[in-house]
């Protein structure tokens, strides 16, 4: 059975710089699961019933890559 790795990251407290940093490290370490989204859904529902999904969809972006 092959092993899985996984992280809760939080890369809303960090640069975009610094997440591109974590991801390659990350990828080197065959880390193959990331938890993330854990406490910032106010950066996704700003306001009731209006959602902003552009920094969710750059970080997954990044740590897709």
């Amino acid at each position: 059975m092959k092993r899985t790795l996984v992280v809760c990251y939080y890369p809303e407290k960090w640069y975009k710089s610094f997440c591109e940093e974590a991801a390659k490290a990350m990828s080197d370490l065959d880390i193959t699961w990331v938890r993330i989204n854990e406490f910032v859904w106010a950066q996704l529902e700003p306001l009731l019933d209006e959602f902003n999904f552009h920094w969710l969809d750059e970080i997954i972006g990044i740590l897709g890559n």
